[in-house]
């Protein structure tokens, strides 16, 4: 139902210049439809392509793990302290913008992942992730292995999902292509 609302908010919104906007935006909506107790989070990013930098806010997600030079070819943590969506009437997102240089990669990921099964007991915390991820060097191969390691844990019915389990991956590939390319 939620994702419902999501959607209704966000095909009426215009004029987002942010992702720190959109969360202000979107956590006002939040307040007043949620009910007391529920809330959302949320990692919102562009990703400029062109100037080689993404430009990110966190409502309260797990932290995004990004790999590139400047992180010296292994993943690390962004800041993702900010407030959950729908708790409060201000929420006070600020913007951050980090390098995004071909060979970058992007981790995201709900925080089912880290809590399956429940703590302590969960097959990855936030720095052993990071450090798994390290080993692979495509979103495909990350992803793959994430999702195979988490099969095996759950198949045998000892270690059920609480929750949704999201992950995704982007690459910043070093590829430009013209226009009468296809």
């Amino acid at each position: 139902m939620n994702t419902f609302r999501f959607q209704t908010f966000y095909k009426g919104v215009a004029g987002i210049e942010s992702p720190a906007q959109l969360m202000e935006k979107l956590n006002g909506f939040l307040k007043g439809i949620l009910p007391i107790g529920q809330f959302a989070t949320m990692f919102c990013a562009i990703v400029d392509f062109e100037r080689n930098e993404m430009t990110y806010s966190s409502a309260g997600a797990p932290p995004a793990l990004v790999r590139s030079d400047e992180t010296g070819g292994v993943f690390a943590s962004l800041d993702g302290s900010g407030f959950p969506l729908g708790l409060r009437a201000r929420g006070d997102y600020q913007n951050a913008t980090v390098p995004f240089l071909p060979g970058s990669t992007l981790f995201l990921y709900s925080d089912a992942l880290v809590e399956t099964p429940e703590p302590p007991h969960s097959v990855f915390d936030y720095s052993d992730l990071a450090q798994f991820l390290g080993e692979f060097d495509t979103p495909q191969s990350c992803v793959d292995r994430v999702v195979g390691v988490l099969s095996k844990v759950t198949e045998g019915g000892d270690a059920a999902f609480n929750d949704d389990v999201t992950i995704f991956c982007l690459a910043h590939l070093d590829t430009h292509f013209r226009s009468d390319q296809r």
